[in-house]
């Protein structure tokens, strides 16, 4: 199954059941629940339910970098009252797009 919820921002919400659980928000980001085994399924659904609740309540924004010619290099999810914590948004060449569920995409 796979749901895609459009934002107030803009951005697109992405819920995906099979064959995993895989959240996603933006262009790039997606963050996989269910890649523990061992894991009872309940464990995976929670975890995945209250990642989206934080999203949906702007509570999370994403960083997406990108080098010149626009490639995807890396993503990352951090409070709205903090910084995204991924050394290669820091390096020559690289833009950083900022999105959440409220707030409107900013690239630096």
């Amino acid at each position: 199954m796979l749901i895609e919820i459009p934002a107030p921002s803009g951005s697109i919400l992405s819920i995906s059941t099979e064959p995993e659980i895989i959240v996603g928000f933006g262009c790039y980001y997606h963050r996989h629940f269910d890649i523990w085994p061992d894991r009872e399924s309940e464990a995976n659904y929670s975890e995945a339910i209250d990642f989206i609740r934080h999203i949906i309540a702007g509570e999370i924004l994403i960083a997406t970098a990108y080098d010149r010619d626009g490639e995807w290099r890396g993503g990352s999810c951090f409070p709205k009252d903090g910084a995204p914590k991924l050394p290669l948004f820091r390096a020559d060449g690289i833009g950083v797009k900022i999105e959440g569920w409220y707030a409107q995409p900013t690239i630096y």
